[in-house]
């Protein structure tokens, strides 16, 4: 089954995901902003809450040299969930990163199967060439 944006996906997107992979390209080239194997989850719940936590798998900064900010190190976000069109809209009521409180984080997505594919790209009025796919699968 694959399904974006129809109305009957608020249940296919309900339950626990687990991270399979959060790659981002800038310029055509991809890069790991959590590192080669990130760990994480996402909670939808039926009732219109979403909390979600991506965090890098290592101890330490790639470097090794200097240690991560939070924000580099972990994305926590939680609020509310609604489905516009083929776009999953979160409403962060909190976060990690102070600046993301207050957001709605739009990401489109599709389902698969038991997989959850959300991808995204600066906003139209935004110059940058970063986009990005995190995929999940269901636990």
């Amino acid at each position: 089954m694959m399904s974006t944006g129809d109305v009957d996906d608020r249940g296919a997107l309900v339950g626990l995901w687990r991270l399979a992979s959060a790659e981002h390209w800038a310029d055509g080239v991809r890069v790991y902003p959590f590192g080669a194997a990130p760990i994480g989850s996402m909670l939808i719940s039926a009732d219109g809450a979403v909390s979600c936590q991506v965090a890098r798998n290592e101890a330490s900064s790639p470097s090794g040299e200097e240690e991560l900010a939070i924000h580099e190190r972990l994305f926590a976000v939680w609020g509310r969930w609604t489905i516009s069109g083929e776009i999953l809209v979160i409403d962060v009521l909190g976060s990690a990163d102070p600046a993301l409180v207050g957001v709605a984080q739009r990401r489109r997505y599709t389902v698969e199967a038991e997989s959850l594919i959300l991808e995204g790209s600066p906003a139209p009025n935004v110059v940058s060439s970063l986009s990005y796919a995190i995929r999940w699968t269901r636990v």
